[in-house]
């Protein structure tokens, strides 16, 4: 069991949620969320005190679309989120005393932006790929299109690609596919993206993964199910090391939190992580490695149960251990590790951001 103490990051403020959390290079956690009015802040903990800043003030659009917050190799935060009214998507990136936020192309003129399901990364610049080193990476579901796109920053510029397209049945409709996207670089800098394709006609759902062949030309690989069958799911997120790649997502017909994965070329495997009533958006990430452990056992998982906020950790053969966080429960709760595997949450709590950082006893 996991032993975690809790504050309250947003003092006396109300918050609206939307938050997710990362770990600096220090080992300081910080909490990207929207305040009651929906204006984006940024928070970090500093000696016991949080602090938030305002990235350029603009506000973001309420409901299921989190600020993403990831940290670059310097300490610094960037986000991503979409603009309320405009539904733009915007990039915000921290320098030594203020922010800079601007508009992501998402598509071409004459159509405005028609984004949701965004996912953010940035490169973490391996042996060889210095230079791409925190440059950003973002998916998203084109809804004008009913497809996947992708875009990320080449030699300073935005440069934007297809990733998959809908199926066009004719009288019987189309597909929708690169819903709930979820991105994530592996050990090696390759970056893989998951998402949700749904038809209409028979009303199946297929949960898909691609793998980049070059940031350059934006191209990517065969796609590979995870799971297809009559159900509907939401809330993709995905952690690859060589050889596997997992994906974890929310069953809205068996009310399951599930975890699914292929090792090279096998067939998939789905394993059921935790029972929810409703729609959760769970949040898969890895604990840092230690003692030549495997993936496969270095899981966690954390989301919204009806018993409260729930953390899930992977175990062979047991299958995947539950803990409750905080009975009191929540919503939208995000998950990341430090370098000692000291487990950090932000989530939402009557109207309270929420904070819990947990040592494994």
């Amino acid at each position: 069991m996991t032993q975690f103490q809790f504050e309250t990051a947003s003092g006396t403020e109300l918050v609206r949620g939307q938050c997710t959390v990362a770990v600096d290079k220090n080992d300081i956690p910080w909490i990207a969320y929207t305040a009651q009015t929906g204006e984006v802040l940024v928070a970090h903990r500093e000696n016991g005190t949080w602090m938030s800043e305002k990235p350029g003030g603009s506000v973001a659009e309420p409901g299921e679309a989190l600020v993403l917050l990831r940290m670059d190799s310097t300490g610094k935060p960037r986000v991503a989120y979409l603009e309320e009214g405009t539904q733009a998507l915007l990039y915000g990136k921290r320098g030594s005393n203020s922010w800079a936020v601007e508009h992501v192309p998402t598509h071409l003129p004459p159509y405005g932006p028609m984004v949701s399901g965004v996912s953010f990364a940035l490169h973490p610049g391996g042996p060889g790929e210095t230079a791409l080193r925190d440059t950003p990476h973002i998916a998203f579901s084109d809804t004008y299109v009913d497809g996947l796109s992708y875009v990320r920053k080449v030699n300073g510029t935005w440069q934007l690609s297809g990733v998959a397209s809908a199926i066009d049945f004719g009288d019987a409709g189309h597909s929708w596919t690169g819903q709930h996207t979820s991105l994530c670089f592996n050990e090696s800098g390759s970056l893989q993206v998951a998402y949700i394709e749904t038809y209409q006609f028979p009303p199946i759902t297929v949960i898909h993964a691609k793998r980049l062949t070059g940031i350059g030309g934006g191209g990517f690989g065969a796609e590979r199910d995870f799971v297809k069958g009559p159900f509907k799911a939401c809330g993709t997120s995905i952690v690859s090391e060589t050889p596997q790649t997992w994906v974890a997502y929310c069953d809205l017909t068996t009310h399951e939190v599930k975890a699914s994965t292929f090792d090279s070329d096998d067939e998939p495997v789905v394993e059921v992580v935790g029972e929810v009533t409703g729609r959760t958006f769970p949040v898969l990430t890895q604990t840092p490695v230690s003692g030549g452990e495997s993936l496969s056992r270095r899981l966690r998982v954390v989301y919204a149960a009806d018993g409260g906020i729930a953390l899930a950790r992977r175990g062979i053969p047991e299958g995947w251990m539950v803990e409750v966080v905080d009975p009191a429960g929540g919503s939208t709760p995000s998950l990341a590790y430090d370098s000692h595997g000291n487990a950090h949450i932000a989530y939402t709590s009557n109207q309270r951001l929420r904070y819990a950082k947990g040592q494994s006893a």
